[in-house]
């Protein structure tokens, strides 16, 4: 996670796919598997990320399974495969009846899920409603793994938003991603993207310029540097 917070992707790949394939003994290292598909899905991998759920789903532990299902959803939605996400999404809510409600509560898991195919079904205030109350519980947990993790999860609520055309929702995750993260680029560059969408190129290239420079030690070839690199009429 902190590689990939730096914008090293490809060490950020070897150390999640190592972890992915190593014996998990407990529920709780079994479930935080989940980081494979979840940083494949951010990278657009989606065919990939289903593949690393379905795995995931074979787990003994609830919590995983609960994980995976959720992941895979959203792999599946990412593939315009709507009806096999909301099947995933079923087999997700019933795992959580194997859970205690206080783990369920604390988990981003099958909250996201749900919130996409809201926005997804034209349900805007509900789904934005609930992805706002999972951004606020992603931040509230502590300890540093957590905060890292949250930060990679309000990227892909952002991502989300922008791919679904909820522009208020990705400025609201974007503010929420600075105010997590202050030194960190992911955040800056989720808001240039903001600004660029709503027409203010000036304070999109301010955006992007510090992004530029808290991605000074990322790969040369971040996708995000160039776009952030590429002329402002053709930033995606």
């Amino acid at each position: 996670m902190s590689y990939q917070s730096l914008g090293q992707m490809k060490a950020a790949e070897t150390v999640f796919r190592e972890a992915f394939v190593l014996p998990a003994y407990t529920e709780f290292l079994e479930y935080n598997r989940k980081s494979w598909p979840e940083f494949l899905l951010s990278r657009g991998r989606s065919e990939e990320a289903l593949e690393a759920a379905r795995e995931m789903q074979k787990s003994p532990f609830p919590m995983a399974r609960l994980a995976a299902h959720s992941l895979a959803g959203q792999a599946l939605l990412a593939l315009n495969r709507v009806n096999e996400a909301r099947d995933e999404e079923n087999l997700a809510e019933r795992e959580t009846q194997l859970i205690p409600t206080a783990a369920v509560a604390a988990l981003p898991y099958p909250g996201l899920l749900w919130a996409n195919l809201l926005l997804l079904d034209q349900k805007t205030e509900e789904g934005q409603a609930l992805m706002k109350n999972i951004e606020k519980s992603l931040r509230a947990m502590p300890g540093p793994d957590a905060w890292s993790a949250a930060l990679l999860q309000l990227g892909s609520i952002a991502q989300i938003a922008r791919q679904m055309g909820h522009w208020q929702l990705a400025e609201y995750t974007a503010q929420q991603m600075i105010q997590h993260a202050p030194n960190c680029a992911a955040g800056y560059f989720a808001m240039g993207l903001v600004l660029q969408h709503a027409g203010d190129k000036g304070k999109g290239r301010e955006q992007f310029a510090t992004a530029e420079k808290f991605w000074s030690k990322a790969d040369r070839d971040l996708p995000e540097l160039g776009q952030i690199r590429e002329p402002s009429s053709q930033l995606r």
